[in-house]
């Protein structure tokens, strides 16, 4: 676990499990390990599917680039990975960039945690306080098992970051 980003990964095993992300942004790149027993998956962005790829390696490679994508047009993307096979993948973290705000303007940066407003579980009943706080930054994480549950981060204004990682 410590050779992953926070000590936390979110991993499927079943085909046809799959992992979504709307965003707003230029770039977008999924991280996460390549290993023995892993294996294929494929990314879906704004409809466009691609080659299948494969997240197997003879020993054990972390915060591997599973997909990335630059360049992309302003605006919103939604991007899917879909394990591909009845393997193991996991998804160690996902990064996106975009403009925020206008370009004379300061960049405030700001960090939101888990446990405050912006952030919703649903349904609460599938989320739980992770049994490993300390590895978290404010000590604080939920965690679930459950597939269709889901976790919202909500904002208002013209500036916006979030990250997103849905446990499988």
């Amino acid at each position: 676990m410590s050779r992953y980003s926070q000590s936390t990964y979110t991993y499927t095993r079943q085909a046809g499990e799959t992992m979504s992300l709307t965003f707003n942004g230029t770039f977008i790149g999924i991280y996460g390990a390549k290993r023995p027993g892993y294996g294929l998956y494929q990314i879906e962005l704004d409809g466009r599917k691609y080659p299948v790829s494969s997240a197997y390696s003879d020993v054990p490679l972390f915060n591997q680039t599973l997909f990335s994508a630059d360049s992309l047009r302003y605006g919103l993307h939604t991007i899917k990975l879909v394990n591909a096979g009845n393997t193991t993948l996991d998804v160690d973290s996902v990064a996106f960039e975009g403009k925020t705000g206008r370009d004379d303007e300061e960049l405030i940066p700001v960090t939101t945690q888990d446990n405050e407003l912006p952030f919703s579980f649903l349904p609460a009943s599938a989320w739980r306080p992770s049994p490993r706080p300390g590895a978290f930054s404010c000590s604080s994480a939920m965690v679930t098992s459950d597939p269709s549950a889901r976790a919202e981060f909500k904002f208002r204004g013209i500036c916006q970051t979030s990250s997103h990682l849905k446990s499988l």
